[in-house]
């Protein structure tokens, strides 16, 4: 078994800034959730010896804790093995589609994972050895597309004390603390999600070389804004439980406690539409049925706000029609019908996933639109 240690900490390369739309990642929510074996069966040519290493992280890893055993698994291998965790990263710089989709099982309970795991507001330090930078500009937004380790202990720095380097100093709202179940828990290792989105607050340089860049981890709404929840009152328990999961993962959210059974239908349209960073709407034949919730849709359809459809039904007893089919006609519905409650966490990870997706299309709409040319 190799050591990483502190190297996770420590690239030799600047991570790749890529635009908000821009995802390599895209669809490995749709691989299903199988076992570590499994998950890294097709990746011995990326990483000789694969098997092995997955076995022993299976026999070692932290266990009796609220992730399976395959999930403490494969944080335990991502730390543990140096030649794992380059190869995944490499595959994000390359961007190989068929190299990259490679490691989509192992993202998918990697990724799980990471997400059972609390939010940690915190400073964390990562560098990046021997190469200095003049790409960060104050107020630039970077968005990093790779699984970035980072620490909580400033020490870090000392390993730039005779080299030229960058070090990032990252006030971080959504890491990750993979302490407890890393391979080395005296590290204090907090993980950046692929697709983290970071602020430039600064930099600074040492005559010896060593720069210092200044990074704060922006909301995945923007500030003033929220994710709307469009729903019948039949179904308030559901979607409150959403709501609370939502907001465990800073996600601000406009949620009528009355749900379609509202006191003032302005307020709903007014303040819950208009600030919407995107609307989710909780669908069943009620749904269909309510004025309140025909009106708010149809409403956010033309206020052109993102629409995310949520299936609440069996598609095989009831679909979308009349108005309700209009607006969510080739959209793509999260399916929360039947989902058991000990996966209801996973479900709104999908959920998540599909409302930053569609923000960020809409957003990269509004950038192509002000780019094209007038004639």
């Amino acid at each position: 078994m190799s050591c990483t240690r502190s190297y996770r900490f420590v690239e030799s390369y600047l991570p790749e800034s890529h635009p908000v739309y821009y995802n390599p990642i895209s669809g490995y929510r749709d691989w299903p959730l199988v076992s570590l074996e499994e998950a890294v069966k097709d990746l011995a040519s990326f990483v000789p010896g694969v098997e092995s290493y997955a076995a022993y992280a299976k026999e070692h890893c932290i266990q009796n804790t609220p992730l399976s055993r395959n999930e403490s698994a494969a944080i335990y291998l991502y730390t543990k093995e140096k030649l794992f965790f380059e190869n995944l990263n490499k595959a994000f710089r390359l961007e190989y589609g068929a190299a990259l989709q490679a490691w989509f099982p192992f993202l998918k309970l990697f990724m799980t994972a990471l997400q059972k795991l609390p939010l940690c507001r915190t400073t964390l330090w990562r560098g990046v050895a021997d190469i200095t930078n003049s790409n960060f500009e104050e107020g630039d937004v970077h968005t990093w597309w790779s699984v970035n380790s980072c620490t909580s202990y400033l020490n870090v720095a000392g390993k730039f004390s005779d080299h030229r380097g960058t070090l990032f100093c990252i006030d971080a709202i959504y890491g990750r603390d993979i302490t407890q179940y890393s391979a080395f828990h005296d590290e204090e290792e907090i993980v950046l999600m692929p697709g983290t989105l970071l602020r430039v607050m600064g930099a600074q340089s040492d005559t010896n070389g060593l720069s210092i860049i200044h990074l704060e981890e922006c909301p995945k709404i923007s500030q003033g804004k929220h994710v709307m929840l469009s729903y019948t009152s039949i179904n308030q328990d559901i979607v409150s439980k959403i709501a609370d999961i939502l907001k465990d993962e800073n996600i601000p959210v406009w949620f009528d406690s009355n749900g379609d059974a509202k006191n003032d239908m302005y307020d709903s349209l007014a303040e819950g539409v208009e600030n919407a960073a995107a609307v989710c709407c909780f669908l069943t034949s009620d749904y269909e049925q309510s004025l309140s919730c025909q009106r708010e849709l149809q409403y956010a359809q033309k206020r052109q706000k993102p629409i995310i459809p949520c299936m609440l039904t069996s598609a095989t007893t009831w679909k979308p029609s009349d108005w309700l089919e209009e607006i969510t006609r080739g959209l793509v519905f999260v399916d929360f019908h039947d989902v058991p409650e000990s996966n209801i966490d996973n479900k709104v990870m999908e959920l998540i996933d599909r409302i930053e997706d569609r923000i960020a299309k809409k957003q990269n709409q509004r950038m192509q639109s002000i780019e094209e040319p007038t004639l």
